[in-house]
């Protein structure tokens, strides 16, 4: 039986076994099959050498996950230890607290809208590039 995989096949670095190569690929190499454990360990290692040897790929990456943790409501060295709160705000300082919150999420969701963004990590990077954006118009108007 002939699968097209010739004793000259090149083997998977993932799983070791014999694989036809893409033919789209052209003179490229291509070290990994098309099994999907293979393209998940294959971007993996993409991604842990692209993280190793490239800064601003690593800042990114770093920004991008603190985003993400600070969407999650995920503590942050930076925050406050549990139990160390200070004294209850005035129920003012509560009202106008109510009400950002109620401005940032029909900004949010006016943002994801007009973007067509559903990933909530991802509309908040997009929502954090706009505030730079603004930032850099504010600064320039100074």
């Amino acid at each position: 039986m002939d699968n097209g995989i010739s004793s000259g096949a090149p083997h998977c670095c993932n799983c070791g076994q014999l694989f036809k190569r893409n033919p789209r690929l052209g003179d490229r190499p291509q070290r990994y099959c098309e099994n999907d454990a293979c393209q998940k360990a294959r971007r993996a290692a993409w991604h842990q050498q692209r993280y190793a040897t490239s800064v601003p790929f690593r800042e990114a990456v770093k920004k991008r996950v603190r985003i993400g943790r600070r969407a999650q409501g995920a503590a942050n060295e930076d925050d406050e230890p549990a139990g160390e709160s200070g004294p209850e705000p005035a129920p003012v300082i509560l009202q106008l607290q109510a009400q950002l919150q109620e401005m940032g999420l029909l900004f949010t969701g006016m943002a994801s809208h007009n973007t067509g963004i559903v990933d909530g990590v991802a509309l908040a990077i997009c929502l954090e590039r706009y505030a730079e954006r603004g930032r850099r118009l504010q600064q320039k108007q100074a």
